[in-house]
């Protein structure tokens, strides 16, 4: 029992440092990795609460998403097109979600966006996805506090159509 006291007391102590310095996730993370005996419910309850509110106040805007300047929503006949989006966010980004589909054609597919750069998120949309038609498509984005931002919506989706060469289609 000693040794678990003392694991107990640790992750307090680093729970109360990520309070300190305003990283509320690893905080968060820690008390989460532990179930502490009810005489140490009360204090686990308490700090968990002050984590939480750090998180509100270091994440209360919702991300926000625009396209790089250079790219255009134009794909070559049968090549597949790399969707960029710069997703930003007052404390940190945990996921981003592109909804497309072949334009007036039944429901939207979801597909995760990747992070590859420090704001930049991609996914590729194949030529099996595109059909080399027009496609419609909007990206949700959501950060750890559950806000989510909109490049794009169901209603008015953003098009992707196919770059028409020289020579017509």
């Amino acid at each position: 029992a000693e040794s678990n006291g003392a694991r107990l007391a640790g992750v307090l102590a680093q729970a109360e440092q990520a309070a300190a310095e305003r990283d509320p996730d690893r905080g968060l993370e820690l008390l989460r990795s532990t179930s502490p005996p009810p005489w140490l419910a009360p204090r686990f309850r308490e700090l968990r609460g002050r984590l939480e509110a750090v998180l509100r106040e270091v994440d209360a805007e919702p991300p926000g998403l625009d396209l790089p300047a250079t790219l255009k929503l134009e794909y070559n006949k049968n090549k597949p097109f790399v969707l960029v989006v710069r997703i930003t966010d007052d404390h940190a980004v945990k996921e981003a979600t592109l909804h497309l589909r072949v334009k007036d054609a039944g429901e939207f597919k979801a597909l995760p966006l990747r992070r590859t750069q420090a704001s930049e998120w991609s996914a590729e949309i194949t030529t099996a996805l595109h059909e080399n038609k027009a496609v419609e498509l909007y990206v949700v984005a959501t950060d750890h506090s559950g806000h989510t931002g909109q490049l794009g919506s169901p209603q008015q989706p953003l098009v992707l159509k196919k770059k028409w060469g020289i020579f017509g289609r």
